[in-house]
Formats: C-alpha cells, sequence, structure tokens
C-alpha cells in the first residue's frame, strides 16, 4: 500500500502542547519552556556533573558513625537514616505533598549531598527544580530588579522561576548579605510559595536559634511553622578519610 498519510503535510511538533512556540494560549509558557531554561541553567551552573555523582543510589549511609552523638539522642548514622527516609518520602510523595524541608547543621555533614539526591530524582521524573545557593538566588533578584540591558528577559524567567518551579532548593542559606533587601526577599519568596502551594527545601548551616536571629520574627515564623526540621550533625564527613 503506498498510500500517503492524510496528515503528511501538517508538521510534526517535539511538544504537542504548545505546538514548539514555547506559550500557551492563556500566554503562559508552556512546561516545555520551563524545562529547557531549567537544562540550561543545569549545564552553565555544572549542576548536571554533580548529580551524577550525589544522587541515592550512590549514598552510603556507612561513612556516618554509629555511635551516639554528644548531646543527642541518636549516632550520625541512626540519625541520617531517618533524614533519608524523609527525603525519600518527599520525592515518593512529591505530586500530592504540600511538604517543605528545612537542612540545618554544621558544614560537611551532607546537607548538600542530600538536596543534589532529591533534585536528581524529581528532574528525573520530569518536575521543574530550580537550585540557587542562597548568595547566587539573590544575585538573581538583584539582576532582575536593578539591571537593565539586553538580557533582561532572561533575567525575568530566572527570577520567575523562583516562584514558579515545581520545587525550589535555596542551599547554604544565611551566606548571603544580611540587610533589608534580602530579608523583604527572602519573604516573598518563601510566602509566595507557601500560598501557591509550591514546595521548597532550605539547607542552612545556621542553628535554629541563629536563624531567628538573623532574620525576622515573619520569616522563620513561615520556615518553623511549615517546614520539616531535619537537623545534621556528626563530624565534617569532608575531613574523613
Amino acid at each position: 500500500d503506498n498510500s500517503i498519510p492524510l496528515n503528511y503535510l501538517e508538521p510534526s511538533y517535539e511538544c504537542e502542547i504548545c505546538k514548539d512556540t514555547g506559550y500557551l494560549q492563556n500566554g503562559e509558557r508552556c512546561i516545555c519552556f520551563k524545562q529547557e531554561i531549567i537544562n540550561q541553567l543545569y549545564k552553565m551552573s555544572n549542576m548536571e556533573h554533580m548529580l551524577k555523582k550525589e544522587n541515592f543510589d550512590t549514598f552510603n549511609i556507612d561513612i556516618f558513625s554509629e555511635e551516639v552523638y554528644p548531646g543527642e539522642k541518636l549516632s550520625p548514622k541512626e540519625n541520617m537514616k531517618n533524614i533519608y527516609k524523609e527525603s525519600k518520602k518527599f520525592t515518593l510523595d512529591f505530586q500530592k505533598t504540600k511538604d517543605n524541608l528545612l537542612f540545618y547543621g554544621g558544614t560537611g555533614l551532607g546537607k548538600t549531598f542530600m538536596c543534589n539526591c532529591i533534585a536528581k530524582e524529581l528532574i528525573d521524573e520530569g518536575y521543574t527544580v530550580v537550585y540557587q545557593t542562597s548568595f547566587k538566588m539573590f544575585e538573581v533578584i538583584s539582576n532582575y530588579k536593578f539591571r537593565n540591558n539586553q538580557d533582561n528577559d532572561m533575567d525575568k524567567i530566572n527570577y520567575q522561576m523562583l516562584f514558579d518551579a515545581d520545587l525550589l532548593i535555596i542551599d547554604d542559606l544565611g551566606t548571603e548579605s544580611n540587610n533589608s533587601f534580602t530579608k523583604t526577599e527572602l519573604f516573598n519568596i518563601v510566602n509566595s510559595r507557601l500560598i501557591s502551594g509550591k514546595n521548597t527545601i532550605i539547607s542552612t548551616n545556621l542553628s535554629i536559634e541563629n536563624l531567628g536571629r538573623n532574620y525576622t520574627d515573619r520569616i522563620v515564623s513561615r520556615i518553623l511553622n511549615n517546614y520539616i526540621g531535619c537537623k545534621f550533625y556528626g563530624k565534617d564527613l569532608r575531613w574523613e578519610k
């Protein structure tokens, strides 16, 4: 049968939703457009390489001590097992959960590694994930609000994705300049994402007490009342051989 298909003259699209325009009929950006932005951001930030090394498959619970840590009820290993379970549950229930996570504790204890595990799992499932250090996040905000040049459309997209991404991961909160601008913008992002039901993970080296000292009551109360706290403790793993 040499008959020609009836639709042979119709163009084929990679994305049937937006017909490869990047935009929906209501003017909103299509999910394919958003995901392509995320992909480009990851390539530029070397995150792709990092997520291949740091994910649930490469996670090794045996590097954590089995001895009960001073001042804590559990050993770092038992504590990390609980955090691992909480993180896996977060990814498995992601489509229906409104949970947010707060990873806090000293440096070199696995907070960033666990953020990477969650990020890779959800990216592989097709969710839009924005992963920024706190310092870089405020740079994105500053570029959008104060810079006026030809790249401004990209600045706008980067800024909007802080609010629109299915998951926002803010790593190293507390390393940014601490001023009224950053405090106002942090509250805006945290509060807006809570209102819209978007999930957020915050990682910080600050203790709960120091969070209270560094940030306004409005910010801290939003985080403590709406985030599941996971405390990391033990010896700095970066110095372990």
